[in-house]
Formats: C-alpha cells, sequence, structure tokens
C-alpha cells in the first residue's frame, strides 16, 4: 500500500513538470520569435511612416530658406495694377481746358434758327455773361376757329450758358444751366381775331449740351444737321478746305442748329 502512494506521488510530480514546459515540437528560437500578428501589425506601420511624410510636405517658408541646387525662387507677381494703365512719367498729363468766358463778348448780336420758308423764326440775343433772352413765333393763316382768323404759336425764354470749353479748332462746348419760359405751354389767349398759343422754345427745346461753332470752323467737323438748318448744304459735298463763315450754335440733343448776324 506504501508503494501504490509512493508510485501515485511519483506520477503526479512528473505530471506537474511536464505542465511547466513548452511543446516538445517547439525550439527556443521560436518561443523568442514574437507572433506572426504582432509581425504584420509592426510591418504596417513601417510602411504607413513614410506615406504620413510624404503627404505634409515642409513648404519654403517653413524650411531652411536655402534653395535646392539649380534651383531659383518662383518669381513672385506684382502688386501693382495693370501696367499698361500707369501714367507714363516721360509723357506731359493732357491739361483740362480752360473755359473762355470772355469769348460771349465776341458773339454777334442775334443768333437764328428758322427754315428760311414759312414764317416761323426762333431768335436768341447772347450776353457777355452768358445769360441769354430769346423768342420763338410761328404764324399759321389756316389755323382758324370761331373768334379768331389766324393762330401764333410762341414762347418767351430767358437762361444762362456755361462759359465755353474748347473741343477743336473754333469749336466750343456748352451747357445750359437753366432756360426759364415765361408762360406755360399750351395756354392759348384770343386777342384782336388772333389766337396766341403758348408753346416749348423751339430749337433749345430739350437742350442740354449746346455746341458753339465759331468762323474758320472746317464744315467737314461739323454734324451734318448744322449744315443743313444753316444753309451749308449736305455733308457729302462739302470739301476739306471749306470752313464756316459766321458763328453757330447747335442743340446736340435736337440736332437744331442757329446762324449768327449782326443787325
Amino acid at each position: 500500500m506504501y508503494h501504490i502512494k509512493k508510485r501515485a506521488l511519483a506520477l503526479a510530480a512528473a505530471l506537474l513538470l511536464l505542465a511547466g514546459c513548452g511543446s516538445r515540437d517547439e525550439s527556443p528560437l521560436d518561443q523568442s520569435q514574437p507572433s506572426q500578428s504582432a509581425v504584420s501589425t509592426s510591418a504596417a506601420v513601417r510602411e504607413e511612416a513614410p506615406a504620413a511624410a510624404k503627404s505634409t510636405p515642409q513648404s519654403p517658408a517653413e524650411g531652411s530658406g536655402d534653395s535646392a541646387p539649380g534651383q531659383e525662387d518662383a518669381p513672385q507677381p506684382s502688386q501693382d495694377p495693370d501696367q499698361s494703365q500707369q501714367p507714363d512719367p516721360g509723357q506731359p498729363e493732357p491739361q483740362a481746358q480752360e473755359p473762355q468766358e470772355d469769348l460771349f463778348s465776341q458773339l454777334p448780336q442775334i443768333f437764328v434758327f428758322s427754315s428760311g420758308t414759312g414764317a416761323w423764326s426762333t431768335q436768341v440775343s447772347i450776353q457777355a455773361d452768358g445769360t441769354f433772352t430769346g423768342h420763338y413765333e410761328d404764324t399759321d393763316a389756316g389755323d382758324t376757329g370761331d373768334g379768331y382768323d389766324a393762330t401764333v404759336y410762341q414762347c418767351d425764354f430767358s437762361g444762362r450758358f456755361s462759359p465755353p470749353v474748347e473741343q477743336g479748332p473754333c469749336i466750343y462746348s456748352m451747357e445750359l444751366e437753366f432756360i426759364h419760359l415765361y408762360d406755360t405751354p399750351g395756354n392759348e389767349v384770343i386777342r384782336d381775331q388772333m389766337r396766341y398759343v403758348s408753346t416749348d422754345p423751339y430749337g433749345l427745346d430739350n437742350a442740354q449740351e449746346v455746341m458753339l461753332y465759331c468762323p474758320g470752323a472746317k464744315l467737314a467737323d461739323l454734324p451734318e444737321y448744322f449744315l443743313l438748318w444753316t444753309n451749308q448744304g449736305p455733308k457729302e459735298e462739302v470739301s476739306p478746305e471749306d470752313t464756316l463763315s459766321f458763328y453757330g450754335l447747335y442743340n446736340v440733343n435736337e440736332s437744331e442748329g442757329f446762324a449768327g448776324y449782326n443787325g
């Protein structure tokens, strides 16, 4: 009985010794290496590190400031606006034309707007300070009615031009600063068997810019409607050397031309 217990104890001790050792087929070298899963994870880390470095390249401002051999710094765009629009320092700036206020005193006594046919005309007289007065009248003998034998369309007005500014040889530009009508267009009255109807100042109606043409201006440089209104003929018949022999006014908006006269 004693031998059986001793043998059982010896067998139990042998089993405990075997449980503390590794597998028999496994060498010490294999035990010193990490498992396959650990090797794969480490390799993945090593492969991802360079890719992460490439994705965030260092900008020139963050580097040492030294350019690579054979390379030059890229030119920076100019901060100035378009150089073609900058004034040339070698060229003088164009000078603005000074208004010619004294030109008013050289003008003829009266300017007349008329077709030369029919009983109508507009007359304007300009003073030395640029103020003016005018009268438009058109008599229509065929416009009759109860109590009147004819109709007279008329307008009395006054105003002022800005000082003329030279636009070319013998050509000036003025602005109509204001114009005042002494009666409201459309008003009418019958007097002495005549019907009088107030109208707009024909010739300066809707005027803003008014051109002043002086003797010596080339006819080829003047608007065709001015030439027609002042009996200078069609523009295609004007020769390059033909010049204006009188002062003229031209309402740009309505293409209406006046000729200047003295006496």
